[in-house]
């Protein structure tokens, strides 16, 4: 599993949870956590994270970006 979004509210949390179950894609909400996308540094967020199985992903990354795209989350 590997975080792909943190966010300190819980709502936006929830939104993007529902936006994978809707593809049904495998997704988990964790409270608090490491955000890791670049090898080189970490960020660490004091709310929660979404992680998806390593086999999702890619297409998770890219529900994410359009979401934000179309103005979702910030």
């Amino acid at each position: 599993m590997k975080a792909i979004y943190s966010c300190v509210y819980q709502a936006d949390m929830l939104v993007m949870k529902s936006l994978f179950d809707s593809v049904s894609m495998r997704s988990e909400v964790l409270s608090g956590g490491q955000l890791d996308v670049n090898p080189l540094f970490s960020t660490v967020v004091c709310g929660f994270s979404l992680v998806v199985s390593d086999g999702d992903e890619e297409e998770a990354l890219v529900l994410l970006a359009d979401f934000k795209l179309r103005g979702g989350i910030n």
